[in-house]
């Protein structure tokens, strides 16, 4: 059988048997060379991979990591496949699962919309007729039921339910399932397209809806759980593994550094739930690892996702596309960011055909109105942009802490969030005099979205300053968004505690996986603030905040 060998920037050389080259030389997957892997350009100019190459590396780790977890738990969880009645049988079983898990891990971003998460909430813009079902939602159901029996279809759609993927991840599962002929060809047979499905949104298989199941069929299911759980958890998985060693490296930023290698090695399972079902964990000599993992992806969220830079201009192109529907006359974000767009089939909108669609499509339907509206010549013109007045959560959380009052930055934040939300629901990206005017003179806006609005404008007058403001939310968890419950860390050779020779990390580390949640946002100008500007912006936002705290008389 041929082999394609890559060598990446990341991990060294690649290595890819036939089925699996196939597939990257695909239409579906090539597309992903023109989707960029994150939106962290605008402040990193280096940082210039996409989505195939990280698609590659997480296939990549897939394979390490399967087949060090299945040597593991045979020693760990004390599991003989050669002792087990049917060891054939279930030999196969587990070959299917880690074939499934290598396509899975490979595809996981197949239906990434272009410019990555930015763009992506546009999928889930349209609705049946009733408007009770997201359509991508229905979609990937109807393609799994297309392929396993009512029962197993209807148990999918209920587990399903209960989780809540991204739409990029829905739609990916849909293609895998969808294209899957084309795809795998004669060897579909040795893949499990529902758990794949499964693999990619995170859905794990219910443990207490099973019935009376032979030992054998519940390792199998446990390792199919703990699958789901290495390619897409709140834990510790390779999607995670490579995007944050990549969106690292490749822009410069000095970030925490993991070893892999050493995870890899000690990737396993514990058993749960009366010693019957297994989740996956990892040996103690990862510990180290494990944290740096939780630390880097804090990093990369505080200082680059998070950065006002990135965030001005992913809500910047998000508000010129939704300008798009109106400018071309059609519903163009429902047509253009569909699964048909995302494929060779494709769509004609007003005689123009978006197939494969990608960065470069999108960009070019910015570009024909690059003169037309100030906020289109701004993705292409740095000069024209407003600028944040603070620029990070910390630099937020001086200017605001009072010595009174701990909450105040949170009572700033609360101050201005309906003024945002208003502006968002409204597609008002800039508050100048002409939509202040829309605020003040709709009778339908609350009182609070008034006042915020009216604080910026006195406070412009007062200090002949130009109203010409964006304000724009940054109201994340700037940790690592760990379910620190999940993180399991086996002692095998420690005396056991309360019947259990495993821990959860958030023990070992003794704090919460929220306790770095912030709320905030960013407020852009174009003109900088004095420092005397700064001191008059704090006291008189702080007192009017304080007067509306205030009760009546």
């Amino acid at each position: 059988m041929s082999t394609k060998i890559i060598k990446d920037s990341i991990h060294g050389y690649i290595t890819l048997d036939e089925t699996f080259s196939y597939i990257i030389d695909s239409p579906e997957f090539q597309r992903l060379k023109y989707i960029e892997q994150g939106s962290f350009r605008v402040l990193y100019p280096a940082a210039r991979h996409d989505r195939f190459i990280h698609s590659l590396g997480t296939y990549h780790l897939a394979c390490k990591f399967a087949q060090n977890f299945i040597k593991n738990i045979q020693e760990d969880l004390e599991i003989n496949f050669d002792k087990v009645k049917n060891k054939n049988r279930i030999k196969c079983k587990i070959e299917k699962i880690q074939n499934t898990f290598y396509y899975a891990a490979l595809l996981h971003d197949i239906g990434h919309a272009p410019f990555s998460h930015t763009t992506e909430k546009f999928f889930k813009g349209k609705t049946e007729i009733d408007g009770s079902t997201i359509l991508i939602n229905k979609q990937l159901c109807d393609a799994v039921f297309s392929i396993v029996e009512v029962d197993k279809a209807e148990r999918f759609k209920s587990e399903f339910d209960d989780c809540s993927p991204s739409p990029h991840e829905i739609m990916s599962a849909t293609i895998l399932i969808n294209n899957a002929d084309n795809f795998l060809r004669d060897k579909k047979d040795d893949f499990d397209l529902e758990l794949a499905a499964r693999m990619v949104i995170g859905c794990t298989y219910d443990y207490n809806r099973q019935e009376e199941i032979t030992k054998e069929e519940k390792i199998i299911l446990g390792i199919k759980n703990c699958f789901i759980r290495l390619l897409n958890s709140e834990t510790v998985d390779v999607d995670k593994l490579d995007y944050i060693t990549r969106d690292t490296q490749m822009s410069g930023f000095d970030n925490v550094p993991i070893d892999i290698e050493r995870l890899v090695r000690s990737v396993t399972a514990i058993r749960l739930k009366n010693k019957e079902w297994i989740y996956p964990a990892f040996r103690k000599n990862a510990l180290s690892v494990i944290d740096n993992v939780f630390r880097a992806k804090t990093e990369q969220s505080l200082w680059m996702v998070s950065h006002p830079i990135v965030v001005y201009d992913s809500e910047l192109l998000s508000y010129c596309i939704h300008r798009l529907n109106s400018l071309l006359g059609h519903d163009y974000i429902s047509d253009v960011f569909s699964i048909d767009a995302l494929g060779q089939k494709g769509v004609t909108i007003n005689g123009k055909e978006y197939r494969l669609l990608n960065d470069i499509d999108i960009s070019a339907d910015l570009r024909t109105f690059y003169d037309k509206e100030e906020l289109f010549k701004e993705l292409y013109e740095r000069q024209t942009r407003r600028h944040p007045i603070w620029k990070s959560y910390y630099e937020y959380k001086y200017l605001f802490k009072s010595e009174k009052d701990t909450n105040t930055e949170e009572d700033v934040f609360v101050f201005f969030k309906g003024l945002m939300d208003y502006m968002k629901d409204s597609e008002i990206f800039v508050l100048c005099d002409e939509s202040l005017n829309q605020i003040l003179e709709n009778h339908q806006v609350s009182q609070e979205v008034k006042d915020a609005a009216s604080f910026l404008n006195d406070f412009c007058v007062n200090n002949k300053i130009n109203l010409n403001f964006v304000l724009l939310p940054s109201a994340n968890s700037f940790s690592a968004n760990f379910n620190a419950e999940s993180v399991y860390i086996l002692f095998s050779k420690l005396p056991e505690r309360n019947r259990k020779n495993y821990e959860t990390y958030k023990f070992l580390k003794d704090s919460g996986s929220n306790e770095d949640k912030h709320r905030m946002f960013y407020l852009y100008s174009k003109e900088k603030f004095s420092k005397e500007q700064m001191k008059s912006f704090k006291e008189t936002l702080i007192n009017q905040i304080e007067q509306k705290k205030m009760p009546r008389p």
